[in-house]
């Protein structure tokens, strides 16, 4: 039997099935990923331009893949853009078309936002994930990405 899949956006307030749920998806993404409590999760979900998306098993309800956006203006982005950040798929349910139900949702939804752009990194390894982004017209950039921590002794107290 077919699994069927529904998208949905989550609003500002989630259930604990559904907090575990992206919690251990996260942890896929990353290893280093920590587990987010009540609070980390209202204070990303209540953000104005933050947006998730998941794809859910019809029949379970349970969610098997998520996305994330954040929506601003920069004077080279006067119209806007978006970051994607966060796309994860279920390891067990990798190759079903998921990510790509949740890549065009927020490409449609950035659209709508009449952005210019938008942008994401992903590691090299993740082969099938660059290969999407490619399908669904991402180019590759030849530029550096750089990341800095800020830790407690950058803090002006």
């Amino acid at each position: 039997m077919e699994k069927g899949f529904v998208l949905r956006g989550l609003g500002a307030k989630i259930n604990k099935d559904d907090q575990s749920k992206i919690n251990g998806l996260l942890k896929q993404l990353s290893k280093r990923a920590g587990k987010l409590n009540d609070k980390e999760f209202e204070d990303v979900l209540s953000q104005p331009n933050f947006h998730i998306v998941v794809v859910r098993d019809l029949l379970k309800g349970e969610i098997l893949g998520m996305a994330c956006v954040c929506f601003y203006k920069t004077f080279s982005a006067k119209r806007g853009k978006g970051i994607v950040e966060d796309v994860v798929v279920s390891k067990n349910c990798r190759g079903l078309g998921i990510g790509r139900i949740l890549m065009e949702d927020l490409i449609r939804l950035a659209a709508v936002k009449f952005c210019s752009r938008l942008e994401l990194t992903s590691n090299s390894k993740r082969k099938e994930a660059n290969e999407l982004y490619i399908k669904l017209n991402f180019k590759k950039r030849e530029t550096n990405c750089y990341r800095r921590k800020i830790t407690r002794k950058d803090r002006p107290y």
